[in-house]
């Protein structure tokens, strides 16, 4: 448990486990550095895994917006060069993975393998609509409240009816996360979200890559995600099966194979 102050002014905080290659866990639009805290587990066995809270979310600092998806590619550059670290696998997830994107683009020669989960090149009229509203709703209903509404988008049916007591948990990181809580951070980091287009540049990606998608996902479904992956040379696209747009939580295990498999590729 750390914090560094980058090159770029920006406090960041960040924590490492395991040893080996570096892998950098790049978290969606309202997770903190415990999102896809299953998979930082298991990794954690195999390599030397980052995970760290973007701007305007948790114990890292929260300045002045709008935030862009470039932006926080450059954070974290600027975390990994602190570490003296000069390449690292990358998983984002959701925001997280349009921030990956530009990382690749960006930092082509620290960029090892990509993987992109339930991300996008660019956000469609859907995702546009839902995102505003929560930008709106979060100043009206507060953090805990809002989250209570996005939860169904989330996960699936079957989650709801057979998972109470992981949705307890995660409710119980909601209120936790209160006190540290940022609105305008939420809301600047929603924008960049909604502006992130890597459209016309996604052949500039180079690293080894794998899109995943969740084959219920409300959010960002399997379609978009597919035409991210059609978009990158040489990239590979799986679908978790029962899975909402946050399968990192609902199919840990499958995601992780998945993983494991592709993070580990041709090694002995």
């Amino acid at each position: 448990m750390a914090n560094v102050t980058l090159k770029n002014g920006i406090r960041i905080y960040y924590e490492v486990e395991g040893h080996g290659e570096a892998v950098a866990l790049v978290q969606g639009l309202d997770r903190d550095h415990t999102g896809m805290r299953f998979q930082r587990k298991e990794l954690a066995k195999h390599f030397q895994v980052i995970s760290y809270d973007t701007r305007g979310t948790g114990l890292s600092d929260t300045p002045e917006g709008p935030y862009t998806c470039p932006q926080m590619a450059d954070d974290l550059a600027c975390l990994l060069q602190a570490l003296g670290i000069d390449k690292v696998h990358i998983i984002g997830a959701s925001m997280g993975g349009a921030i990956a994107q530009e990382f690749a683009i960006k930092y082509p020669q620290m960029a090892g393998r990509l993987v992109l989960l339930c991300t996008y090149m660019k956000a469609d009229a859907f995702v546009r609509q839902l995102a505003k509203f929560w930008m709106q709703a979060v100043e009206k209903t507060g953090h805990v409240l809002l989250c209570e509404g996005i939860l169904p988008w989330l996960y699936t049916r079957e989650f709801f009816e057979n998972q109470q007591l992981a949705l307890d948990w995660a409710r119980k990181l909601i209120r936790e996360q209160e006190p540290l809580y940022s609105i305008r951070g939420f809301q600047w980091k929603a924008q960049a979200a909604l502006a992130a287009d890597t459209t016309d540049r996604i052949h500039l990606i180079n690293a080894p890559t794998l899109v995943v998608a969740g084959e219920l996902d409300l959010v960002v479904p399997p379609a978009l995600c597919k035409k991210l992956a059609d978009a990158i040379k040489g990239a590979r696209f799986t679908i978790i099966n029962g899975g909402g747009h946050a399968f990192f939580d609902e199919k840990p295990f499958e995601l992780n194979e998945v993983l494991l498999d592709f993070l580990q590729a041709d090694k002995p």
